[in-house]
Parts: C-alpha cells; structure tokens; sequence
C-alpha cells in the first residue's frame, strides 16, 4: 500500500510539473506572438507612410516596380520582381528627383 501511494505521489508530481511546462510553454508563445503582431502592425504604418510619401511625390507604386525590376543593380538578388499588390522595394532617388 505504502508503495502504491509513493508512485501515485510521484505520477502526480510529473503531472504537475509538466502542466507548469507547458502554460509556461503557451506564456512564451503568446509573448513572441504579440512581439509579432505589433512588429507586423509598425511594417504596416511604414509601408503606408512609404506609398503615402510616393504618391506626395508624384512617383505611383507602378513607376516604383519598373524602376527596381529594370535597375541591374537591383535585380541581380537585392530585389525580387514583385506583384502590383506586394508592397514594393524602394531606392534612393537620383540627383534630378530631388
């Protein structure tokens, strides 16, 4: 009887220390969750204060991907070809631009 109860105590012990494993486990992830989506919400203000800045500038988003995608030095890995709902590279601007 004695050494049902010590193994009895024992399997509770690892059911309690695996529970505090894991809620430790699911703090962590809802941690890196929330780092991320405030880091997905502050790329979402960039891009929009980006294209909010081109468009004040005059150049639109498809003037944009024809610059990068006919640039060499761009094309060659730097920046990829992308769609016209991807949000696009941007480059210094040149002399005359400014």
């Amino acid at each position: 009887m004695v050494g049902q109860n010590v193994l009895g105590r024992k399997s509770e012990l690892q059911a309690d220390e695996q529970f505090n494993t894991t809620m430790s486990s699911y703090n962590d992830i809802e941690q890196v969750i929330r780092h991320l989506s405030a880091q997905d919400a502050e790329l979402l203000r960039h891009t929009r204060m980006l294209i909010h800045l081109l468009e004040k500038n005059g150049i639109s988003l498809q003037q944009l991907e024809a610059e990068v995608t006919s640039s060499s030095h761009l094309a060659d890995g730097f920046a990829q070809p992308q769609s016209a709902t991807d949000v696009p590279a941007t480059s210094a601007p040149d002399e005359s631009e400014k």
